[in-house]
């Protein structure tokens, strides 16, 4: 008795999967359905999605991807390497590498503003330590604006901006930036930061949703504009001097 209702069992899902490879209804994007929802799966590698709307949604997953490129293998292959010039630079930490339309290469390191040329030979360091016009203490982003080095320094909150040739052009003093903040963009006279507070939590390791602000400088008017804030989902912990935050994010 048992076999039979095996055998049973098994002609129906035989019956259901030959209806669902052949019959070309299936095959539309949208399928009208009534008050239910789930997944359907069916021999073609199809994942028919039902939502509460009640419509199926087709969603290709072949084994073998049908795009125009696909399958494509991408080798990468060196132009060349740059290496510590002990006479002029040693490379400690870099962290941000930008281009001018010559195919310069500019590198943000520990203390050094490094700039090569587009064979990779070294041209000369912009980092200045010091507090002296275009002398810097720390840098934590750099940028190109037209055929101009821009640099941030987030301490004495200034913005130092270089010709190709390593002369200062101008230094910019934002004292309304908060110390948390970061250069993300440059438009000729218009300075785009994010900036943070960083959260004090007691001691306490907590889940935090730290506000973010996109604010932008103008060096005419000199005037510093919020133009939107974004919280931060996270965990913070901070504590006298010490601090630290994990940012999280959804998926």
């Amino acid at each position: 008795m048992r076999k039979e209702k095996e055998y049973v069992v098994i002609a129906i899902l035989g019956i259901l999967v030959i209806f669902l490879a052949s019959n070309s209804s299936w095959s539309a994007k949208k399928i009208a359905a009534t008050n239910w929802t789930g997944h359907i799966n069916n021999c073609n590698n199809r994942d028919l999605k039902v939502d509460p709307q009640s419509q199926v949604r087709v969603v290709e997953n072949s084994a073998r991807p049908s795009g125009k490129n696909s399958g494509r293998v991408i080798e990468l292959k060196p132009s060349f390497s740059i290496g510590d010039e002990p006479a002029s630079f040693f490379f400690k930490y870099p962290f941000d590498i930008k281009l001018n339309s010559r195919g310069d290469i500019f590198v943000l390191d520990e203390e050094q503003i490094l700039h090569f040329d587009s064979s990779g030979n070294f041209l000369r360091n912009y980092f200045k330590k010091g507090q002296g016009p275009g002398e810097m203490q720390y840098v934590t982003n750099i940028g190109i604006d037209g055929e101009n080095l821009v640099a941030f320094d987030p301490y004495p909150r200034k913005v130092c901006r270089f010709d190709f040739r390593g002369h200062l052009l101008a230094e910019i003093k934002i004292n309304e930036l908060p110390t948390w903040s970061s250069l993300v963009h440059i438009n000729g006279s218009s300075y785009y930061f994010v900036s943070t507070h960083f959260p004090d939590t007691g001691g306490k390791f907590i889940r935090v949703d730290n506000p973010n602000h996109f604010q932008v400088y103008d060096e005419n008017a000199r005037r510093l504009q919020e133009l939107a804030t974004f919280p931060v989902s996270g965990w913070a912990i901070s504590q006298g001097g010490a601090r630290g935050m994990l940012e999280t994010t959804k998926l």
